[in-house]
């Protein structure tokens, strides 16, 4: 069979998209990427927010006008949360939520819309075959906290890690392409709660690793001098924190059930800025969230000054059925996009102020792609560079010099 796999959503769903494409290949099958060719289709669904569950619907529609007979097979976490969405549309033939996914291998030539119950224990699906320089390699699943507007705890369910061994197999045996790896997970700042273990040990057991190693989104909680001092162990550490805040409002931070307050996050921020002066911090942040006051918006303008985020991914707040939140009075769409655009614009001050304060440094860069002359990568610190140069080649990691503001990012001269 020709298999394709259309895949939405975040870092996780990449990771098992990939693994379950492996499986599908050790089971005779071909994972195509020319839709027209596909007998069957497979999309692992998002419902973050309700805009990703309405894409997930829509990428059914979507693919059938490319091979019309294919069958459609729907997983991920848009169906967990509402298969019925999903039964009978077009060639929808299997439905499958967050779990069981390997179980789809055997299930191909069949008619299924039942969900597996949520594991206690991590899956392994397969280890996938990586084609990018830059490959995920996923650690943990699930999650305990609870944010007043987050389904996913619902539809992951609870935080559960894989096992130290696992991890190093998977990351000792990747192809000679691979060049930088990424930990990710739903809550990786949780990774080991329940097996006894934590991603300090899982750091330790990584520096034996010779290339780049980048950390997914963190909590701020897992901020602290014994964490940042086991990083500094990895010899290949790529300085790029991606540290959730969602709000700058201690007002809102307790209504979001997140569990510190804007000050705490600021010391967090400091504290990575003393171990690695360069980094660059990214972030997550809520604009809208339900009863926000001009004024709260207001508070989290300031913390973003003060912290000097790198990256800023906004998100105007999105009602998810089910959550606390929902039941919150709303704030209204104009609202919502008014500080959307006003955040906007300071997220392009703050990223042009780190990219200037770059210049005239010395980095080493990931090469991704080489096109008409030109080489495009990221630093350690996750700066696009754009080199110039004979002999560049993707897949390799150069030493260059950060010279001046370009297109995303910054030019940059091999040395």
């Amino acid at each position: 069979m020709n298999i394709s796999i259309y895949t939405l959503g975040c870092k996780v769903n990449q990771y098992e998209s990939d693994s379950l494409a492996a499986l599908l290949k050790e089971n005779g099958h071909n994972i195509v990427s020319d839709y027209s060719t596909a007998d069957i289709f497979i999309i692992n669904t998002c419902a973050v927010t309700s805009e990703a569950e309405k894409k997930s619907r829509q990428t059914i529609t979507k693919l059938s006008k490319y091979s019309p007979n294919a069958k459609i097979i729907v997983c991920g976490c848009a169906s967990q949360n509402n298969s019925s969405q999903f039964i009978g549309r077009d060639n929808v033939t299997i439905v499958k939520g967050t779990s069981n996914r390997a179980d789809i291998a055997n299930l191909i030539d069949s008619v299924s819309y039942e969900l597996n119950t949520l594991p206690i224990d991590y899956e392994n699906i397969s280890n996938p075959m990586p084609t990018r320089t830059r490959t995920y390699i996923k650690i943990q699943d699930g999650c305990n906290s609870y944010c007043t507007y987050c389904i996913i705890p619902h539809l992951r369910g609870r935080s559960r890690s894989r096992d130290i061994k696992s991890i190093i197999d998977e990351c000792s045996n990747l192809p000679d392409n691979v060049k930088e790896i990424v930990l990710t997970g739903i809550n990786i700042s949780d990774y080991g709660s329940n097996i006894n273990t934590n991603i300090i040990e899982l750091i330790k057991a990584l520096s034996i690793l010779k290339i780049r190693i980048r950390l997914g989104s963190l909590e701020q909680n897992i901020i602290t001098e014994e964490f940042l001092n086991a990083l500094k162990t990895l010899p290949y550490f790529c300085e790029h924190f991606h540290l959730s805040m969602q709000s700058g409002s201690d007002t809102i931070l307790k209504k979001m059930n997140r569990k510190y307050d804007s000050a705490t996050y600021l010391e967090k921020v400091e504290l990575i800025r003393k171990h690695f002066p360069t980094a660059a911090i990214a972030t997550d942040i809520i604009v809208g969230f339900p009863t926000e006051t001009d004024e709260e918006f207001e508070e989290t303008m300031e913390v973003v000054r003060k912290a000097k985020f790198t990256t800023i991914h906004i998100f105007p707040y999105s009602l998810r059925t089910g959550t606390p939140a929902a039941k919150f009075k709303q704030v209204s769409f104009m609202v919502k996009s008014v500080r959307e655009a006003r955040l906007q614009t300071l997220a392009k001050q703050l990223e042009q102020e780190f990219l200037q304060s770059n210049i005239g440094l010395n980095e080493s860069v990931l090469i991704e792609t080489v096109e008409n002359g030109v080489a495009k990568g990221y630093t350690k610190n996750y700066i696009m560079t754009y080199s110039s140069g004979e002999n560049l080649k993707e897949d390799t990691v150069v030493n260059v010099r950060l010279n001046s503001l370009y297109k995303d990012g910054l030019k940059a001269e091999l040395i």
